[in-house]
């Protein structure tokens, strides 16, 4: 099972065909609500983000006191006999090369470089839509219309097309692709490391 988890909100999770809510009150990072449905020896990986700095990263003592906290109601539960015995706790913050969720997070990371994998509705030759990807940047997002505006996002491997350790072209700079969210297979935050 795997729930994804902000500190300080309620938040849908999905956890296989299973839709939950976590409510997790700001001052502390303990949820009111935990995924009980569980099987023997199962796994439950939680993924915390927290939303009062930029990046969402928590610190380690944030991670372990969600995890000592959260394992103490997995515990109780265990004991009352509401779920299995053996059940696995991993929390962990989701990563530097996080996965971004359309349109919630776009607003948040829209300074970030993003890898993203898009379907192509253009059609060339009979040729039915294709998928494609790249590292992009956001350079506009309308919630009305449920599109983004994307360009080449200023890294290295955009760079190594132009040749060896030049700046993208002007080209390269202005080329614009529009998107539906419904378009995006994949969306997450790019890192060179």
């Amino acid at each position: 099972m795997f729930v994804n988890l902000q500190l300080g909100s309620t938040k849908k999770v999905y956890a296989g065909d299973r839709t939950r809510d976590l409510a997790v009150p700001r001052s502390t990072a303990t949820p009111t609500w935990l995924p009980l449905r569980t099987l023997k020896n199962d796994n439950i990986q939680v993924r915390v983000e927290r939303l009062t700095n930029k990046s969402g990263s928590p610190s380690l003592m944030d991670i372990e006191a969600f995890s000592s906290r959260y394992r103490e109601k997995l515990d109780e539960a265990e004991v009352a006999g509401s779920i299995p015995s053996n059940i696995y706790l991993e929390v962990s913050s989701p990563g530097v090369e996080r996965v971004i969720q359309i349109p919630q997070d776009l607003d948040r990371f829209k300074d970030c470089p993003m890898y993203v994998k898009y379907v192509s509705n253009e059609v060339a030759d009979g040729a039915s839509s294709s998928e494609h990807d790249g590292v992009l940047r956001l350079v506009s997002f309308n919630l009305e219309t449920n599109t983004c505006i994307w360009g080449l996002a200023d890294v290295r491997a955009n760079r190594e097309r132009a040749g060896n350790g030049r700046p993208l072209s002007k080209k390269q700079r202005e080329w614009r692709l529009e998107t539906p969210f419904t378009s995006l297979r994949l969306v997450r935050l790019y890192s060179e490391m």
